[in-house]
């Protein structure tokens, strides 16, 4: 009974330190390929800070999946192990040379469409408490839409110390839960994988962070995270949890929603919803005096919530938290700013 759960904290503690063990090397012989973040006006630090430790996660993670691969006899999905490195080299580039948004923006749109139509098993309907909603024959649109939302949408919210890093943890807890009670082991052995690597990071990420996940880091978790499920070949098995959009949905909540009602709130106002701004709900709160660790630990405590309840198909539980904390957030930031706090 013990062997599985061993495994994952094998698997994460050699993960956690392989990724610190880059990090360090990163920051000791700076390589060409890491550059340095120096702030603007749109900057959530003031330091100029090195970008490009998420390289060290997605070489761990790209690597360890293979040994998983090896040790279970479960192969590695070719199309996923292929796509998550083609998402991490267009963010390195990005980070290097700085690259255009709508390409990137297509590259992502283009792996996503890839995938939905190479016959892995998708997304194919959203189903919690009794209530189902399934996709037909919109389920690859929705896969689409979806995955290419949560890569950028991880971009847009890796502007703080930690936050990134603890949302990875806090999703791969929700797979390794969904693995254990599915009887997947390579699903929960893959997501101890992230969660190790992401802890190894945010090691030298904390608040003053010495370096940064960097848009290679940053892409590569908004692709692994939401599409985990798919990346070890699966016959023709198709387990709830690769149908069920909820997970997902559920494990990313709190990154989901701030993106999509930042869009909408700036849509509201008037203002580009393209362009880079610091109107996000954690850099709000930022700008209105929480420190960096205060604001990470926030979002990862109610991450955490919802994706434990969410994995134990306690859904009551799961909405009322998925509810209860940007709602808790946007009124800590009216309440502030009536009482005449300035961002």
């Amino acid at each position: 009974m013990l062997e599985r759960p061993i495994a994952i904290l094998t698997y994460f503690l050699c993960s956690a330190l392989f990724s610190a063990a880059g990090i360090y090397f990163l920051l000791k012989f700076k390589p060409k390929i890491i550059t340095y973040d120096v702030p603007n006006h749109r900057s959530s630090h003031t330091e100029p800070t090195l970008r490009g430790g998420g390289i060290s996660i997605v070489v761990v993670c790209l690597l360890l999946f293979l040994v998983i691969s090896a040790v279970t006899g479960i192969a590695v999905s070719t199309l996923f192990f292929l796509s998550a490195a083609l998402i991490a080299f267009v963010g390195l580039l990005d980070d290097v040379r700085s690259l255009k948004a709508l390409p990137r923006f297509f590259i992502h749109l283009g792996v996503a469409a890839v995938l939905s139509l190479s016959g892995l098993p998708l997304y194919s309907n959203l189903s919690a408490a009794g209530l189902n909603l399934y996709f037909g024959h919109f389920a690859p649109i929705v896969f689409i839409l979806f995955l290419t939302w949560m890569i950028n949408a991880y971009n847009f919210m890796d502007g703080i110390d930690g936050i990134a890093g603890l949302q990875a943890v806090s999703a791969s807890v929700g797979w390794i839960m969904i693995g254990l009670i599915a009887g997947a082991e390579a699903l929960s052995f893959s997501a101890a994988v992230i969660a190790g690597s992401a802890a190894g990071f945010l090691f030298f990420n904390r608040s003053p962070a010495r370096i940064f996940l960097g848009d290679v880091g940053s892409t590569f978790l908004g692709f692994a995270l939401p599409a985990l499920p798919l990346c070890f070949t699966l016959g023709n098995q198709s387990p709830e949890y690769v149908n069920n959009l909820i997970y997902p949905i559920a494990f990313l909540w709190m990154f989901l929603f701030d993106t999509v009602f930042t869009r909408f709130r700036l849509l509201f106002l008037g203002k580009p919803i393209f362009k880079p701004h610091r109107e996000h709900i954690y850099q709000r709160l930022v700008g209105l005096g929480f420190s960096h660790n205060s604001v990470s630990a926030f979002y990862f405590l109610s991450s955490l919530l919802i994706t434990v309840f969410s994995a134990l198909g306690r859904w009551i539980e799961a909405a009322a938290a998925a509810f209860a904390a940007p709602a808790l957030s946007l009124l800590i930031i009216k309440y502030l700013k009536k009482s005449g706090y300035n961002q």
